[in-house]
Parts: C-alpha cells; sequence; structure tokens
C-alpha cells in the first residue's frame, strides 16, 4: 500500500515538531511526503521519500504571484495523488486546497482546538469536506466532541494521541538538584496582526512566575525561542531583572541534549489558539524522565495529573508559582513515572498500528 503525505512545511529540511512527527509516520509506513515551501529557484527538490514543491511566492506580499505559484503547487501535487492509496492532508480546517483533493482516500488529522477557527470554514468543512474524507484523526476527546456536535458522523472520526518515536528520547540521568532547571520549549512561531501570541503562549505569567519561584529556590529557566517578539521578550526580563536566570536559545538545537541538562519542562498556556493540547517538548519531556508543569489550558494535563508525572496550575501567576515548588518537592515521585507514561501514551508505533486500522475501513484505494 502505497502512503503519501501532503502538506505545508513538513519536509525534511523543515525542522517543527508536526513536521517531525509526520517524518517519523512516513518512517514506519514507509511512506512518501509532498510538501511546499520557499526553496529558491528550483521548481521543486526530490530526496528518497519527499518532493518539495517550490511556494515562493506564496509567502510573499504579490497577489499575482501568489496565485499563481499557489495553482501551481496545488496542481503538481493533485497530480501526484495518483500514486497514492491513502493520502494525509496535514492543514489546519479552514484552508481552501482540501476540496481539490481525491478526499475518499484520504484521512485528515485534525491538531488543533477547532472553537478558534472561523465559522464559514467550520460549516465548509462539515458540509463539504468530512462527509467525504476517509477518516478523520482528532488528536483528543475534546476535539472529537467539537466536530460530532457540528454535525460530523462519529464513525469518522478516530481518537489518537499525537505520539513520537521513543528511540529518539532515552530516560537520561539527572542533574544535581540544587539548582532546579526548567525549560519552555513552545514559543510563539509566528506574529499575526490581531493577535497576541506572546500572551496566548504564557509568556508574561511564565517569566512573572519564574521570578518569584527563583526568589524562593535557586533556579535556571531555558528558552527556546523563535524568532518573533524577540523585543517583547527581552524587554520583559529586563524589567523582572532576569538576565542572569534566563537563558534564551535562538537556534535549531538537540533537543536531548537540553532534556539532559534541565529537571522539568513547563506548558504555560493561556489559550490554545496557535498552540496543540500535547506539546511534543512535554511528551519528548517525558520520554527523557523529566516531569511536566502545565496549566490546565492544554488537554494533556488530564494524563498529568491522573499518572502523577508532573504538576498542573491554573493559568495565573500565583497557581504556576505553586505548582513550580510542588514539581521540585515531589520531583523523585514525578520523575519515576515519567517514562511509563510515555510509552502507555505516546508511542508512536502504537498511533501506526491505530492508524493502519483506518486504512484498511478505507474503501476507496485506487492508484
Amino acid at each position: 500500500m502505497k502512503i503519501g503525505f501532503f502538506g505545508e512545511g513538513i519536509g525534511p529540511v523543515f525542522n517543527e515538531a508536526g513536521a517531525n512527527h509526520v517524518r517519523d509516520l512516513c518512517n514506519i509506513f514507509n511512506g512518501t511526503i509532498v510538501t511546499w515551501n520557499d526553496i529558491g529557484f528550483s521548481l521543486l527538490k526530490r530526496t528518497d521519500n519527499s518532493w518539495i514543491l517550490n511556494g515562493k511566492f506564496i509567502y510573499r506580499d504579490y497577489p499575482i504571484l501568489h496565485d499563481l505559484n499557489g495553482a501551481l503547487c496545488l496542481l503538481m501535487a493533485r497530480t501526484l495523488t495518483f500514486k497514492f492509496n491513502i493520502i494525509y492532508l496535514i492543514d489546519l480546517i479552514d484552508n481552501r486546497w482540501f476540496k481539490y483533493m481525491p478526499l475518499e482516500k484520504s484521512i485528515h488529522p485534525v491538531t488543533a482546538n477547532i472553537k478558534y477557527l472561523n465559522e464559514y470554514a467550520l460549516k465548509n468543512y462539515v458540509k463539504n469536506i468530512a462527509p467525504r474524507l476517509g477518516g478523520i484523526v482528532a488528536q483528543t476527546k475534546t476535539i472529537e466532541d467539537q466536530l460530532i456536535n457540528l454535525g460530523i458522523s462519529p464513525g469518522k472520526i478516530h481518537v489518537i494521541y499525537p505520539a513520537i518515536d521513543l528511540q529518539k528520547f532515552q530516560d537520561i540521568s539527572c542533574p544535581d538538584i540544587q539548582q532546579f532547571r526548567i525549560a519552555f520549549a513552545s514559543s510563539p512561531t509566528v506574529k499575526d496582526k490581531g493577535y497576541d501570541y506572546f500572551f496566548e503562549k504564557g509568556v508574561p505569567i511564565l517569566l512573572k512566575a519564574f521570578k518569584e519561584f527563583s526568589g524562593i529556590i535557586n533556579s535556571k529557566l531555558y528558552l527556546l525561542w523563535r524568532n518573533v517578539y524577540k523585543e517583547e521578550l527581552g524587554q520583559l526580563i529586563k524589567e523582572l531583572r532576569l538576565e542572569k536566570d534566563v537563558i534564551i536559545y535562538d537556534r535549531t538545537i538537540n533537543m536531548p541534549e537540553l532534556y539532559n541538562k534541565i529537571h522539568a519542562t513547563i506548558i504555560p498556556y493561556i489559550s490554545l489558539n496557535s498552540s496543540p493540547d500535547f506539546p511534543s517538548s512535554a511528551i519528548e519531556s517525558l520520554a527523557c524522565g523529566k516531569p511536566v508543569i502545565t496549566t490546565t489550558i492544554p488537554e494533556m494535563y488530564r494524563i498529568i495529573q491522573q499518572e502523577k508525572c508532573g504538576s498542573v496550575a491554573k493559568p495565573t501567576k500565583e497557581d504556576l508559582v505553586g505548582a513550580m515548588i510542588n514539581c521540585y518537592e515531589n520531583y523523585n515521585l514525578f520523575r519515576n513515572k515519567c517514562r511509563f507514561v510515555a510509552e502507555k501514551y505516546f508511542n508512536i508505533h502504537n498511533e501506526a498500528n491505530k492508524l493502519e486500522e483506518i486504512h484498511k475501513s478505507i474503501s476507496y484505494i485506487k492508484i
């Protein structure tokens, strides 16, 4: 069975959590990735298991070139769909290109909470896209409930948590707890007009809570940054006088090496707008035996709370300080459960087995 993964920015040269997840699944299924991004002046790039189409002008503010480039990428992608029996459509519900794809042999993973999408896009998806899809994968029970409430048949939806290749992450030794080290690796990736992702990701309450926590416990905060909101971040760190206590990585780093340095990972979300319910950094942290501190915003908090592999807080500064202290005081108890939880819920081979059942259920299989 030939399987293709179609979506923006998921090729082998892109280092992003969603792209890494797709590539892991692609390797398990021996599939092929078809993606588009700015690759300079080449029409396309071909690797062993991917086609990268040039979407150079899709990302530029030239309306005519944008439309022409988008149409060309769509035409090429649509032509390549004939090579596959099963297609994964990797994009949000409110995209505009799904309707041109062979939906009957397609699976759509819904990874984002849909309450932030516009009403027109949702109605179009429910009426024109979902009924024709071979299957829909909801990454949380909340998303499944939202889709059903919109009118999508429950039999079409499969709840499967996102997972990682656990072999890439080991339950590594813990550094001296005399200095408690926390990492935040889910920073904003874009800066859109009308949205304050700096606030919604919880960066201000994280820094303010850490300021108070570091006055109680000798600690360091590691921030993986993505080249946006740098001015706001620097200003707030300066206002709180945290220059010596916050370490910023504004580059691609080896994540297992980072987890080897720290004691815990933190998810301080205020909102799920542009953020996943199961951040990859939190899953990877558990796989490396490092507890997770999270607000009650992402659905992952239920697992952290139930399995006692970290601390949970309401999305306030005061509660976040309490969760940091709780994680520090119960560190060994939480740490001992982390790897087990990662293997129980987030093993990519278990995810692949569940997806294979959906493959079998799709009746329209034609090359």
